[in-house]
């Protein structure tokens, strides 16, 4: 019979390198599917860049001295401002190699609820079975393509997740639609690659994100209190995003109206 394994983590980008990391140090079996990286690496336009500053983008681990900074440090490879996606990709790959050298890069295609747990199916027909399953399996599949485009040729219409070189848009002319990170970094770099690119939005205006950060200067120490260094969301919510073991201490919703 099939050894039961306590815990399957499904995904090897940074959240199931972290979660793999963490579930280990305290000493729970885990074993890990997935392609390091791979939606950093295969699904993202060549050159765009973190939007997150260098001190939080780091992978999340139990161990100190696997930071960004600390890879990047290393390799005298620092950058004066944002951290190109092709260096995260580099050192995702090193914190992996590091410390979880044995995650199995093959592809789940099946997971089965049974009784007492879950049996997972791997993309050659082998089982495994797990108490515990935990998905990282990012955003790559969930790509939105309006079905009105389904009659173009994927050489005139493409997703920024179908990870276009901007290079091969020279001389051509580009309608990026929407106004998301995506949609301006990909026609900022297609516009340096030589591409006339026009951005086609509902919203009235591009809502950059200047405002907080001349907020949190003005501020001084007060403004480092409100704005963690993580950078993500608005007071309050940006406070649990920067320390997550804060959610855990949130009332579940059914005890609220208890």
């Amino acid at each position: 019979m099939t050894r039961v394994l306590e815990t399957i983590v499904i995904g090897a980008g940074p959240y199931g390198l972290s979660a793999t990391a963490h579930l280990r140090k305290a000493g729970v079996e885990t074993r890990t599917f997935g392609s390091p990286m791979s939606f950093w690496r295969n699904h993202t336009p060549a050159g765009m860049r973190l939007r997150s500053p260098l001190g939080a983008s780091d992978i999340a681990s139990p161990d100190r001295g696997l930071t960004l900074a600390t890879y990047l440090g290393d390799r005298g490879a620092i950058p004066d401002g944002p951290v190109s996606v092709s260096s995260s990709v580099d050192y995702g790959t090193w914190f992996q190699s590091r410390r979880l050298p044995d995650i199995d890069r093959r592809r789940v295609s099946q997971i089965l609820a049974e009784q007492d747990g879950f049996c997972v199916v791997v993309e050659d027909g082998e089982t495994f079975r797990a108490k515990r399953i935990v998905v990282a399996t990012g955003i790559a599949d969930f790509a939105y393509r309006p079905s009105l485009f389904d009659c173009a040729p994927r050489s005139l219409v493409s997703h920024s997740n179908d990870n276009p070189d901007p290079a091969r848009f020279r001389g051509c002319r580009v309608g990026i639609i929407d106004s998301g990170q995506s949609a301006i970094e990909t026609a900022a770099l297609m516009g340096e690659g030589g591409a006339e690119v026009e951005v086609i939005m509902r919203a009235g205006r591009i809502r950059w994100l200047r405002g907080a950060v001349r907020l949190r200067d003005q501020l001084g120490p007060m403004g480092r209190l409100m704005f963690p260094w993580t950078n993500v969301g608005s007071p309050p919510f940006n406070q649990i995003i920067a320390r997550p073991a804060l959610f855990r201490k949130v009332a579940r919703r059914d005890s609220i109206y208890a």
